[in-house]
């Protein structure tokens, strides 16, 4: 009962939106995936793309929006709200047990009551994010790629820290390729009409 009080489990702060599709996070809310995403035994630089589109309670705040883990996985990918940036993070384990943490910041995107659409994209080395389907960074460096969404995927919080989130989550999309510019304006332009993607078969959508 260390830590608990009054000797029970929080209560899981995660409701249905009221005003619409969506789910509302609050102080304290995580949603796991009801299976594991298995791609450990992709190719070292398989292309892959996510989109996410939500609204932060706060614009000043910090937390983790989602996170892949697999226990003993020698790699660990999330996503963060940071203050006013946006940043993803990837842990690397080396042969050694050591760890090395890569970060991709785009700053000064948050507003409050303000939802944001973003997709990332990455193929051969090259990451880009898109802000509201516009160009917003690129990075030739950041290792993502699609073995990094491995495991079981935790929303609005860490799988190995306490780091919640609390906002509006009303979509998230992974794709086992690297969407054009094209299609990345198209997802977000139908999204905002229709509240969702329109999103073909061939776009290789791993999971919506």
């Amino acid at each position: 009962v260390a830590g608990l009080w009054p000797f029970h489990a929080p209560r899981n702060q995660v409701t249905w939106s009221a005003g619409g599709n969506g789910l509302r996070f609050g102080h304290r809310g995580t949603i796991l995936s009801s299976g594991q995403f298995l791609a450990a035994n992709a190719p070292a630089d398989a292309p892959c793309s996510l989109e996410i589109w939500f609204e932060p309670s706060l614009a000043g705040a910090s937390g983790t929006l989602f996170a892949f883990y697999a226990q003993g996985s020698p790699r660990q990918f999330s996503l963060h709200q940071s203050i006013t940036d946006l940043a993803l993070r990837s842990d690397i384990r080396d042969g050694s047990y050591r760890t090395r943490r890569a970060s991709l910041y785009v700053e000064d995107i948050f507003r409050q009551g303000r939802p944001l659409f973003v997709t990332v994209t990455s193929n051969g080395g090259q990451t880009a994010v898109y802000i509201d389907g516009v160009l917003a960074r690129t990075d030739p460096g950041f290792p993502l790629t699609g073995r990094d969404f491995d495991g079981e995927l935790v929303v609005a919080n860490s799988p190995t820290t306490d780091d919640s989130w609390s906002g509006l989550l009303q979509g998230l999309a992974f794709y086992n390729q690297a969407l054009s510019p094209a299609q990345v304006l198209h997802h977000y332009e139908t999204c905002i009409e229709r509240g969702s993607p329109d999103v073909s078969e061939n776009e290789r959508a791993v999971a919506l």
